[in-house]
């Protein structure tokens, strides 16, 4: 219907996921999204579409928060997508990813230990373009 209905993944949780040993590459790179477009005819699910991405083509970066975020009570809660005609934009890259996801981590009220975070994502970043071409 041109508006998901998903949610990427809890916020805090996938801030967390990126700090671990990998995890910028494992979520980044290595998970991808496998998104369905479908229809409901006469009680039947009829697939139009569907699109294979990454986390950074399916975010917006344009918002009252860095990437488009569902905020409950002032907490920042989960990662939502963007509006299907979005996604292939090629303005969106794992470079804007990263950078909006720092600045996600230094606005949120909620996040604790903001530099530790921080430096081991970046890290981990810096490293992945050394080794590959993005």
């Amino acid at each position: 219907m041109k508006n998901p209905g998903f949610d990427i993944g809890n916020f805090t949780s996938y801030v967390n996921m990126l700090c671990e040993d990998g995890g910028v590459y494992k979520k980044l790179f290595k998970t991808k999204y496998l998104v369905f477009e479908y229809k409901m005819i006469n009680e039947q699910i009829k697939i139009i579409k569907f699109h294979y991405l990454n986390v950074y083509n399916l975010v917006g970066y344009s918002g009252k928060t860095p990437i488009t975020m569902q905020i409950k009570k002032n907490m920042w809660y989960n990662i939502r997508p963007e509006g299907v005609k979005t996604w292939y934009y090629s303005t969106k890259t794992p470079q804007l990813f990263i950078d909006k996801i720092i600045e996600c981590i230094n606005k949120c009220p909620h996040i604790e230990d903001k530099i530790h975070k921080i430096t081991t994502i970046t890290t981990q970043f810096e490293s992945l373009k050394l080794k590959y071409t993005f």
